[in-house]
């Protein structure tokens, strides 16, 4: 059975991690033919680019709303970008819908967002807590998207265009970004 042997540890991600990934991936070397050292590769899902290289995120602080407790993120682009970080405000309802979100776009290698609560909790350790996996949540999308692409992800980080992209675009006929304005290659060529 392919992953029968699950890893004891605790983690956001129950097939993404190193540790889970070679659990899941050794089993199929043989009858795919590979080599132990090719099992251990990464999931094509799940790609290893290094934390520099890729969006980041870190837990500042939580607000008391009107409504539900509010959570700040500092997201981080890229090294290399000369944009600054910025702060990001999340309830645990928004979470939610983008892991709705997520969970239809990756099945199985969504991370799992920590456990919804009947009640509303104002306990220090218990949001303290609650942060903590919110911030494992997010690095973890953010390693199954390390430029998000997907609008919904986007949207939740407040990036504006999906990166990596806008250089390819223009050497391959696609969209030209002058300003703020998508303009089609065709009509600057």
């Amino acid at each position: 059975q392919v992953g029968s042997s699950p890893v004891p540890h605790s983690c956001p991600r129950p097939r993404g991690c190193d540790r889970h990934r070679k659990a899941l991936w050794r089993p199929l070397a043989p009858i795919m033919g590979n080599s132990s050292a090719t099992a251990d590769a990464a999931h094509p899902l799940c790609p290893r680019v290094p934390r520099q290289q890729r969006f980041t995120t870190r837990f500042i602080s939580h607000a008391f709303t009107n409504g539900p407790v509010a959570f700040d993120f500092l997201v981080d682009p890229p090294e290399g970008l000369s944009v600054p970080g910025q702060v990001v405000r999340r309830t645990f309802e928004e979470f939610q819908e983008l892991d709705n979100i997520l969970a239809l776009r990756y099945r199985g290698h969504a991370p799992q967002l920590p456990p919804g609560t009947f009640f509303a909790h104002t306990d220090p350790g218990f949001l303290a807590e609650r942060a903590s996996g919110l911030e494992a949540y997010l690095e973890a999308v953010l390693e199954l998207e390390p430029l998000p692409k997907l609008q919904a992800l986007r949207q939740f980080l407040c990036i504006s265009q999906p990166l990596g992209s806008s250089a390819t675009a223009s050497t391959s006929g696609g969209p030209l970004i002058a300003g703020a304005y998508r303009v089609p290659v065709g009509v600057v060529a």
